[in-house]
């Protein structure tokens, strides 16, 4: 764990913004159709003046609609006594704490059981926001707050998620059983623990984490702890600008994923200031503090869901 300054730091204030924008056209995979992009956005300001940014998305939030963006903002509403008044460094810690509350109540919050997806939608995002703060705290990109950037993607071909979430486990272990093409698969999972079913059980060549989702950076430091022991490569799912980080300080960190198109996710195109660039399919590692990234006001009123 990163220990704190001399002068802790506080959260003071959480704050919300949910953006969503409609697709052109309709994307689909193997497994959905996808016809908008959805996304929460996390800030955490402290008592030192910083501000950490923290996102989350994926299936929960676009196929639930406004309804599970509601779901989430309420719960971000009941977790914030967790977090307001707590050190940044101390991310471990409120990880743990927001993970309990899928089976059990914590300091006078009641379990949220039975609403574990948005809530691990809610907690990607903050888990993320303080990993920003953490860097920005010390002046230091976080990719070294992860363990130092070791290494930079490569290209590599793969059969990619190509089983529904339902079924998974068992159709994926016949499924390897029957072809030779490596296969990718993991970014539906939204626990450390499901990921490491995914590895233990050799279920896959590469495993793909999506921290937005997932648990945040917290989930992804948990794996890449683990694929290195079990030698399997890491792949991170969308986000490249928070997993460049993520994927340069794993040992067997291997490649990010990127859509060159504006039309099928405009918000990582209008997002932030700017954008960290991909050049003939790398991205730089960067050197910034934190994430290095802000967001662009304009785009989040443009994008902003009002859920009244």
């Amino acid at each position: 764990m990163i220990a704190a300054g001399p002068d802790e730091m506080k959260i003071t204030t959480l704050e919300t913004y949910m953006l969503s924008a409609p697709l052109p056209q309709p994307v689909r995979t193997s497994t959905s159709t996808i016809s908008r992009v959805s996304e929460l956005i996390v800030r955490l300001t402290t008592d030192a003046g910083l501000v950490g940014i923290g996102e989350a998305h994926g299936p929960f939030l676009s196929q639930a609609g406004p309804e599970g963006m509601r779901a989430v903002g309420q719960i971000l509403e009941r977790v914030t006594p967790l977090l307001v008044g707590q050190d940044p460094f101390g991310v471990e810690r409120i990880w743990q704490d927001l993970f309990a509350l899928t089976y059990t109540s914590v300091r006078g919050i009641p379990t949220l059981a039975q609403q574990r997806r948005p809530l691990i939608t809610a907690m990607s995002a903050i888990d993320i926001a303080l990993w920003d703060l953490m860097g920005k705290a010390t002046g230091r990109p976080v990719h070294a707050l992860l363990g130092g950037a070791l290494r930079e993607p490569h290209r590599i071909f793969w059969l990619e998620d190509p089983m529904p979430w339902y079924d998974e486990r068992h159709a994926l272990r016949r499924l390897k059983a029957e072809v030779d093409v490596p296969i990718a698969a993991g970014e539906t999972e939204y626990t450390p623990f499901g990921l490491r079913t995914m590895v233990a059980e050799g279920l896959v060549d590469y495993l793909i984490i999506d921290s937005t989702w997932a648990g945040g950076l917290t989930t992804w430091k948990k794996a890449a702890l683990m694929t290195e022991l079990y030698q399997v490569p890491l792949a991170a799912h969308h986000d490249p600008q928070i997993h460049v980080h993520a994927v340069a300080a794993s040992p067997t960190g291997f490649i990010l994923e990127s859509f060159a198109d504006p039309t099928r996710d405009p918000l990582w195109f209008e997002l932030f200031r700017e954008r960290p660039k991909i050049v003939d399919g790398f991205m730089a590692v960067p050197d910034a503090p934190g994430l290095g990234l802000e967001l662009r006001p304009d785009t989040l009123e443009k994008y902003g869901v009002k859920l009244g």
